[in-house]
């Protein structure tokens, strides 16, 4: 799986808890594909908060294939300014 597919993926999962359809901006994330996720092949993405400081939004990122992970990224989210 490309890690630009894995980091879309991932980052939109973890915007969902922000609200639904609204927008977001990504400050900093650190992402590692560790393998390879095969065509055909389920993948399960989980995304968990772990902090909040002020508008910043902390998750802990991965990507799931046949009980390997295939993926994680460390992620930090903020909504624009005005939309908290």
């Amino acid at each position: 799986m490309p890690v630009a597919i894995l980091m879309g993926q991932l980052s939109e999962l973890a915007g969902l808890s922000l609200g639904e359809g609204q927008p977001f901006w990504i400050p900093q994330a650190s992402v590692e594909a560790q393998n390879f996720c095969w065509a055909g092949e389920s993948v399960t993405f989980e995304a968990q908060a772990t902090s909040r400081q002020g508008p910043l939004n902390q998750f802990a990122c991965r990507a799931v294939a046949s009980d390997r992970t295939v993926g994680q990224m460390q992620l930090t989210l903020q909504r624009p300014t005005g939309d908290r």
